[in-house]
């Protein structure tokens, strides 16, 4: 209604790669820009190539309306309960059970917003920018802390089983955490760091056993990232890190080695993989120096992972094995397969912190050979 109503439809906005969407943006006046924000927020925040300026604004837009269309569906739902004969039973359990489910997305919408408005608020953190969202579904939350329009380095970190919009809480916080350890490494260009909510994760172990997720998952990767390129301002070089942890090293691997047109990463972080889909670090379309994998002694994924799934042949290497060729970074005092971000034990936070911002000499290595560092 809206669409029509400012006389911009949806079917104007491009559907070519991120190259095309920044150029139609770029062409645009002022005015148009500002109808299509509030007349299809839902549509420009998801467009990979646009200013994160842009989609944040329009995310923020279309969380605000999810959630006040949330609320008076449950009043709707509440009202209709009160109605019906039986009240909670028979007929009434329809109600009840839609009513938990608004209740529980907008209980993870109000976490949502509650750590956008916290991440600035914090001493010496960098802004957050809604990059993605949408309450369908397992959900999508995209969440950037940092500029990476302007940031000379970003890192995009993939989460994996049993995370949805209701974790993306969570994951922020780890995101936070690494971005806070990148700061100092990545000198006065700045980084960004992005927990990117992006896919369907599967949510049980069975599910996870499988690799259709991933295969789902990568070209939205791909296109991500190609996004975040296509973006970037053009006076500042862009150095991308992609990082994935446990089932999202297998999502990250995917976009890289059996996608078309791969991942255009600079540098790829594996922590706790269950297997890379490769025999070989050189396969995931970078230099094998620049893939890096870390794993906790007492981590149990990656050797449950390497007799179930990620690997194209029985017997080729794991991540972790000298023959694979990737550098093994250091993970000490994290313990079991999700604290790998811990800043009390900060090793393995801080050899991810390293590898984003370039300062690949500051990596310490279990084995490997580290790049020369970037030159800012």
């Amino acid at each position: 209604m809206v669409g029509s109503l400012t006389g911009l439809a949806a079917p104007q906005i491009p559907q070519g790669g991120p190259d095309a969407v920044r150029a139609w943006w770029d062409a645009l006046g002022d005015a148009d820009r500002q109808r299509y924000l509030i007349a299809h927020p839902d549509i420009i925040g998801a467009l990979d190539g646009l200013p994160a300026e842009v989609r944040d604004r329009a995310n923020r837009i279309h969380l605000g309306a999810t959630e006040c269309n949330l609320r008076s569906e449950l009043a709707s739902l509440k009202e209709q309960l009160a109605n019906v004969n039986g009240g909670t039973r028979g007929s009434g359990v329809r109600f009840i059970q839609r009513i938990g489910e608004v209740e529980t997305t907008l209980s993870a919408l109000a976490a949502l917003r509650g750590q956008l408005d916290r991440i600035p608020s914090r001493p010496g953190t960098a802004p957050a920018y809604l990059l993605g969202f949408s309450a369908k579904g397992q959900g999508r939350a995209i969440v950037a802390i940092g500029d990476p329009d302007r940031s000379r380095h970003t890192a995009v970190f993939v989460p994996g089983k049993g995370v949805s919009l209701h974790d993306a809480g969570r994951e922020t916080d780890r995101v936070r955490d690494l971005w806070s350890a990148a700061r100092d490494d990545a000198g006065p260009g700045g980084a960004a760091v992005i927990t990117w909510v992006g896919y369907d994760a599967p949510q049980t172990l069975a599910d996870a056993a499988l690799v259709r997720s991933a295969d789902e998952a990568a070209p939205k990767l791909g296109r991500f990232v190609d996004g975040l390129r296509a973006a970037h301002d053009p006076a500042t070089p862009d150095h991308v890190t992609a990082i994935g942890h446990s089932y999202g090293s297998v999502v990250v691997a995917t976009a890289a080695a059996h996608t078309p047109g791969g991942l255009a990463a600079d540098d790829i972080v594996a922590v706790g993989s269950p297997g890379l889909r490769t025999g070989n670090a050189a396969d995931l379309g970078v230099d094998r120096e620049h893939v890096w994998v870390g794993r906790a002694k007492d981590d149990p994924v990656p050797a449950i992972g390497s007799v179930t799934y990620g690997l194209p042949i029985v017997g080729a290497p794991t991540p972790t094995d000298p023959d694979y060729g990737a550098n093994t970074f250091t993970t000490e005092g994290a313990s079991g397969h999700s604290s790998y971000w811990n800043p009390k034990h900060p090793d393995s936070l801080e050899n991810q912190a390293a590898v984003i911002g370039g300062r690949y000499d500051r990596v310490r290595l279990h084995h490997g050979t580290a790049p020369a560092p970037l030159h800012e």
